[in-house]
């Protein structure tokens, strides 16, 4: 009778550490899905950031070439 009360207390042991297991698995794979979008998300992101660091860069130039027509028809008002 011991060996079966040890059977009995080892085979629910077993039952519990496999509804465990089935558990993590499955908080495992969540997890590892919100870290695959988790990451589309970042690469998009680093994407967009790209595109507009350029639309920036762009557009000062062209506010610096704007500045740089002002100065030169204010000069050109002097002048006259």
């Amino acid at each position: 009778t011991h060996h079966k009360e040890e059977i009995t207390t080892l085979l629910a042991q077993v039952t519990d550490l496999q509804k465990k297991i089935r558990k993590l698995t499955t908080e495992n794979m969540d997890i590892q899905e919100k870290l695959t979008l988790s990451s589309e998300s970042q690469r998009k992101l680093t994407k967009d950031l790209g595109c507009m660091q350029d639309k920036y860069d762009e557009l000062l130039e062209m506010l610096e070439e704007a500045q740089e027509e002002l100065r030169i028809m204010r000069g050109k008002n002097k002048v006259r």
